[in-house]
């Protein structure tokens, strides 16, 4: 099995900067290091080499492959890269593990049982910080888990931010006022006393007089608004009172 010379590169190659740790997708890692199998190495990881590939997404693959040693600042691969393009698949699995132990020596040297912050202050003394955090060490979990890496269990008992350490304070919801309910249907009531169908009725009458045109006016609708209204009985009464002092 051929072995990656993590940090000594070929002569003439400057030397890789500086890099925090990886924090894009650890399966999109591994898809890069089969396609560079499967299709070769570019002679520069320029931005033509990745296509439409969005730009957030190449300054990752970059990063991720300057962090490993296997391209240097020029964006060009090292002698460790083409170690990994042709390796066969059995090999390739224990050449990564070796740059991997390498890389994360500070925070596989955390103890067995150590806490997802403990973790996070490391990756935060190599200057991540906010969100990205939290995908460096999903990276971490991922690569950790593929090369067979024991770790702390409690690396994956992730908070919700690891923005400075502490959990986010998040802004209260403004609540909204709620308009209350309009009061339930009430049917109408309808008066159905003696007194107020007398007034409809008479209100009918007067309508069909009001309709009726000049000497068309009916004499029996005009009874029957008299008696509606009382009249015939008022005269009834009338004479019965004057056909009483007759008498007397």
């Amino acid at each position: 099995m051929t072995e990656i010379e993590i940090y000594p590169q070929a002569e003439g190659e400057p030397r890789q900067q500086a890099a925090s740790a990886p924090y894009m997708s650890y399966k999109g890692f591994k898809n890069y290091l089969v396609k560079f199998q499967t299709e070769g190495l570019p002679a520069r990881f320029d931005g033509s080499y990745f296509g439409n590939v969005s730009g957030s997404i190449v300054a990752q693959v970059r990063g991720t492959l300057r962090y490993f040693d296997l391209i240097d600042d020029d964006r060009m691969p090292t002698l460790a890269l083409q170690a990994v393009a042709d390796a066969s698949e059995a090999d390739i699995a224990p050449m990564m593990k070796a740059v991997f132990e390498a890389k994360y020596a500070d925070c596989l040297a955390l103890a067995s049982n150590a806490t997802y912050d403990q973790l996070a202050d490391v990756l935060r003394e190599r200057g991540l910080s906010g969100a990205t955090i939290r995908k460096a060490v999903t990276f971490f979990i991922g690569m950790a888990d593929d090369m067979g890496v024991p770790y702390s269990p409690h690396f994956k008992k992730a908070r919700t931010s690891t923005g400075n350490g502490t959990a986010r304070r998040r802004a209260k919801k403004a609540v909204e006022p709620t308009t209350p309910p309009p009061p339930p249907h009430q049917p109408k009531q309808v008066d159905n006393s003696p007194e107020a169908l007398r007034a409809k009725y008479i209100n009918l009458l007067m309508t069909k007089v009001e309709g009726a045109g000049d000497g068309q006016l009916d004499a029996d609708l005009l009874n029957r608004i008299e008696r509606a209204l009382g009249f015939e009985e008022q005269q009834a009464a009338t004479t019965e009172e004057v056909g009483t002092k007759d008498s007397l």
